[in-house]
């Protein structure tokens, strides 16, 4: 049986989420996230229902509680996982973090119904800074 995939490239324009220009998340934000968690829309138009997989680099997470990932579509936000600290001597390696997005979660429509939603790290008035980029989301799509 043949089984057709697609994904999406998560960012608000070309330019933006890459090596060169990544989002950074935290209580001095660029002009990506201004007082707030990052959250960007995707769009899964023809997706099949059926678990999707997320995938991106993040740098700079030292705080022991990382940050929460999450998705938000017209039925509520739903938690995929945490993004995890580093040790200090690391902070400035990037790693490659996944997630597994389950089953009925994203919306297959043709509109940008999907949100991803990326945390803050650490207390308010304290928060941790860190970077994310190469943000993607590989689904099932329909035949």
């Amino acid at each position: 049986m043949t089984v057709l995939s697609d994904f999406a490239a998560i960012q608000f324009s070309p330019d933006d989420g890459t090596f060169e220009r990544p989002y950074r998340v935290g209580d001095n934000p660029g002009n990506d996230t201004p007082n707030g968690p990052l959250q960007i829309p995707f769009n899964t138009g023809g997706m099949h229902h059926s678990p999707a997989l997320l995938t991106l680099m993040v740098r700079g997470i030292t705080v022991t509680d990382g940050a929460r990932v999450a998705i938000r579509t017209t039925n509520g936000e739903i938690d995929i996982g945490r993004l995890l600290p580093v040790r200090a001597e690391d902070v400035d390696v990037w790693r490659h973090e996944q997630f597994i997005i389950p089953t009925n979660v994203l919306s297959g429509s043709n509109s940008m119904a999907n949100t991803l939603v990326i945390g803050r790290a650490g207390p308010q008035g304290s928060r941790d800074d860190f970077e994310v980029r190469d943000i993607v989301c590989f689904f099932h799509q329909s035949t």
